[in-house]
């Protein structure tokens, strides 16, 4: 028995050493040099900056998901001084961060995974998993989601461990719980949507290991009370949050704004595409035939799995991009392709394995063409192939040097805008104002002069942007409404005839006769 579990312990050691290993070497090459393949990163910087520009930290305006990331805010705030960063060096702190997460979530995921199904199974895994087209990206830019999911699994591991031990060891069972307990507060104040989406997980834990009897139903009930308690307390103290708004009630009346809209079809069709991109198109294909085969000849590891995989899905179906939603999904669906594998091919099961994750791979260059057929953009860049903020189009490393490509694009654009001395610019952007971002998240002095507003009656978006200069840079947005109608609105105004007009190249693009009005400077941001 104990050289049994001496060889078990070696296995376990070797397993997570290569693991650390090959997510290290995997994702540190590919960490976004600035910026992020993601809209809301660059908003989230943008705020930290302003906030550590202001020095009014916890209490900026400029702060979004504050009700919901707080912790995570909280985090880089102590980074910052700690580091001694400038405001500059704030989007490498978070993507570091992000990178540091991806990988060191590995341990807690096997070590989980080794306990409720086998030690091959977790190590295969988390090969696969690490190499899935969203989990190679996330693992690249600065997110909540990233350090949430690292929280996340530490409290998981720990809780099924102090289930483990209730029956002979009890003080290190309650020591095990109380650890749960902390870690899943600390995930939450990292990212609020752990408060929906690990509870059914934890049920299909008890159902899978039969952890039905009345102490184990006390144990959890505990352990939910206790989480629910203290995220309460440490909410309020954090940032003033009551009973009456309670951050996950919050969080779930956020999402409604941003659903998906259209026909049955359409709000089911478009993030079931998202998911299946997000792990790859043949990963997704194998993940439904794994269903069937396990529901058939493993009926409890289905349930344990449909507990985690599909209250995740059901979740995020009205809000499926970016693909990065479905971070916590992830390792159930690749779990049950690996199931499935181990359980066809036992005696080529590591080949099986290796196949499987090379087409896996490649596979979204069977269905590249067909994606972007609907919305690809006109006259892209020489050498430039179509990328998305919602989802990865491309092979995962492929997909991260168009990636960042775009986003040196941000960054030259930037350098335009930075390089006016005029009193402001008019700048029309029908997609995502990442090039402002991009001005202030890397140029010293650039800050938002004014929370972002939204003027209903127009459908605009505006920003004041103040400079090193004191001049104000007069950022528009038309959301849902043709570049023309901010034409429109704003070049028959006198006040701003001095203005640059400058127009986003991918709005250019998307509209070919966009004409910049006589007497107005246009500026080329194309440069």
């Amino acid at each position: 028995m104990a050289n049994q579990a001496a060889s078990d312990r070696i296995i376990q050691t070797k397993h997570l050493l290569l693991l650390l290993a090959w997510a290290s070497l995997l994702h540190f090459p590919f960490i976004y040099r600035y910026g992020a393949s993601e809209g809301d990163s660059y908003v989230l910087v943008n705020g930290i900056i302003d906030a550590v520009n202001r020095g009014d930290f916890m209490r900026n305006q400029l702060l979004v998901f504050d009700f919901y990331s707080f912790g995570y805010y909280w985090l880089i705030f102590k980074l910052q001084p700690l580091l001694a960063l400038t405001s500059a060096q704030i989007f490498p702190l978070v993507n570091h961060l992000a990178f540091l997460c991806s990988v060191l979530v590995t341990i807690p995921m096997y070590l989980f995974l080794k306990e409720m199904l086998s030690a091959r199974i977790a190590f295969y895994t988390l090969i696969a998993y690490h190499l899935a087209p969203s989990v190679f990206d996330v693992s690249g830019y600065g997110h909540p989601a990233s350090a949430a999911c690292l929280v996340m699994w530490v409290a998981i591991y720990l809780f099924y461990r102090s289930l483990k031990h209730l029956e002979q060891k009890k003080t290190l069972a309650y020591l095990d719980l109380i650890s749960a307990s902390v870690f899943c507060v600390l995930a939450m104040a990292l990212r609020t949507d752990v408060f929906f989406l690990l509870w059914p997980f934890l049920l299909g834990t008890l159902y899978y290991k039969n952890f039905w009897q009345r102490r184990h139903l006390f144990h959890f009930a505990i352990f939910s009370v206790a989480c629910f308690v203290l995220f309460s307390l440490l909410q309020y103290a954090a940032i003033g949050v009551t009973w009456n708004d309670f951050s996950p009630i919050h969080f779930f009346t956020e999402l409604n704004k941003f659903h998906v809209t259209g026909n049955w079809l359409q709000r089911v069709a478009r993030p079931l595409i998202t998911l299946a991109l997000a792990v790859g198109p043949l990963m997704a294909l194998m993940a439904l035939i794994s269903c069937f085969y396990l529901y058939r000849r493993q009926r409890r590891v289905f349930i344990f799995l449909a507990a985690w995989v599909i209250p995740i899905v059901l979740f995020w179906l009205p809000y499926p991009t970016p693909a990065r939603h479905s971070l916590y999904v992830f390792p159930g669906i690749v779990t049950a392709v690996i199931c499935l594998l181990d359980g066809i091919g036992k005696r080529y099961f590591p080949w099986l394995v290796a196949i499987f994750m090379a087409l896996n791979y490649f596979s979204p260059l069977l269905f590249y063409r067909a994606i972007i057929s609907s919305h690809e953009q006109k006259g892209l860049p020489a050498g430039q192939k179509q990328v998305s903020f919602n989802a990865p189009l491309l092979p995962a490393m492929e997909n991260h040097y168009y990636m960042q490509k775009e986003i040196d694009g941000y960054q030259r654009q930037a350098q335009i805008l930075a390089a006016i001395h005029d009193k402001s610019v008019i700048y029309i952007d029908n997609f995502e104002q990442l090039a402002v971002h991009a001005l202030i998240t890397s140029k010293p002095g650039y800050y938002w002069s004014g929370r972002i507003y939204f003027d209903a009656r127009d459908g605009f978006i505006y920003n004041q942007i103040s400079t090193p200069q004191n001049q104000y840079l007069l950022v528009t947005a038309p959301t849902g409404s043709r570049p023309q109608d901010a034409l429109k609105k704003f070049t028959p105004q006198e006040e701003y005839a001095p203005y640059y007009i400058a127009v986003f190249p991918d709005t250019l693009r998307k509209y070919p006769q966009l004409k910049i009005p006589q007497g107005y400077r246009r500026l080329d941001l194309a440069g």
